[in-house]
């Protein structure tokens, strides 16, 4: 039901018993609006039972219970395209694969500018999805602003919640490559919680599951698990190249787990001190150089999942830049 006046919809229905709050709003609005927009909605407080808030997209009732989603009016939101062009390795008509440039913020936010990457996709790409808020179309997932590599583009709401379930469910391969201060000889996991930093709010803090046994650290309740695996490529005595895989997709986790265990990404000034590893390691300026010209050392190396219309495997890899493999080189 549409109220003309004010222009807010609202929409009213029955949640079926076991069945999630969020897929039965996707039904309830005909796919109008995607999975994670709604599942937004249902956090803000715009899905109510009665008079009670349901603030949970995973809830599913016992019994059969009314439901009311109310969306209001967005605030104007004007985007428009740039004449910064980024790399489109795959595109059809649900989905896109680019390569993201070290440097290039992903959406706009406070600070930014028109060279974000959602505006050099809006001068590329006929269409988009909605995402989950209106500076975000297109974007399902993310990579940092220092952070060179592939993305995936959803260019439907219908492919948006897809391509989410698909990261939901981890089905989508994703591998990294990282240059990190220290020697490490042994692949390992590195599985536990990560949550924004009590003291310093830019960052994430990482804490394994393992440590939680000795010291006994209490996890703040909005802590997401956070899981990855890695394995060293070669390695001298000051920095490792890493492959890594992510089995989940938080912020900064690779950087804050890493950092967390005492090897922080080479180039990162927020989770590490190039200079002081320097110092620690006898690695003088002149020969890391190539660190500081490059920036963070972490690279999103390949994609690979089932298409979620077609099942047609899907596989995107590119090349390593060469200083990766140089600063870390055996000596």
């Amino acid at each position: 039901m549409n109220n003309p006046a004010s222009d807010t919809i609202t929409f009213t229905g029955i949640l079926p018993a076991g069945t999630r709050l969020d897929h039965y709003l996707v039904e309830l609005t005909d796919g109008e609006y995607s999975r994670s927009f709604l599942q937004k909605k249902i956090e803000e407080g715009f899905v109510l039972s009665g008079k009670a808030q349901l603030q949970k997209s995973s809830f599913k009732p016992k019994e059969d219970i009314p439901v009311q989603l109310t969306i209001e009016p967005e605030p104007a939101y004007t985007l428009s395209g740039n004449d910064q062009s980024v790399p489109i390795l795959y595109q059809d008509e649900y989905l896109a694969i680019i390569h993201k440039p070290a440097g290039m913020t992903v959406h706009p936010g406070t600070g930014t500018g028109d060279d974000t990457l959602v505006h050099s996709l809006l001068s590329q790409m006929e269409s988009l999805s909605e995402g989950s808020s209106p500076e975000r179309p297109g974007i399902v997932h993310r990579l940092d602003r220092d952070t060179a590599g592939l993305m995936v583009i959803a260019k439907t709401s219908q492919a948006h919640d897809a391509l989410s379930s698909l990261f939901a469910q981890r089905t989508i391969q994703k591998i990294y490559h990282a240059v990190v201060w220290g020697e490490m000889h042994q692949a390992g996991e590195l599985n536990g919680f990560i949550f924004r930093h009590p003291k310093h709010r830019t960052r994430m803090k990482f804490i394994r599951e393992e440590s939680l046994k000795e010291t006994k650290e209490e996890v703040p309740e909005d802590a997401k698990s956070a899981s990855l695996s890695f394995s060293p490529l070669h390695h001298n005595r000051a920095l490792t190249l890493l492959r890594i895989e992510l089995h989940s997709g938080r912020t900064h986790q690779i950087r804050a787990s890493f950092a967390a265990i005492g090897h922080p990404v080479a180039g990162d000034p927020l989770y590490g001190s190039d200079d002081r590893f320097a110092r620690l390691y006898h690695f003088g300026k002149k020969h890391w150089a190539a660190i500081e010209e490059y920036g963070l050392m972490l690279h999103a190396s390949s994609l690979s999942f089932a298409h979620p219309f077609t099942g047609k495997p899907l596989s995107f890899s590119l090349p390593l830049p060469d200083v990766f493999e140089g600063v870390a080189a055996e000596n």
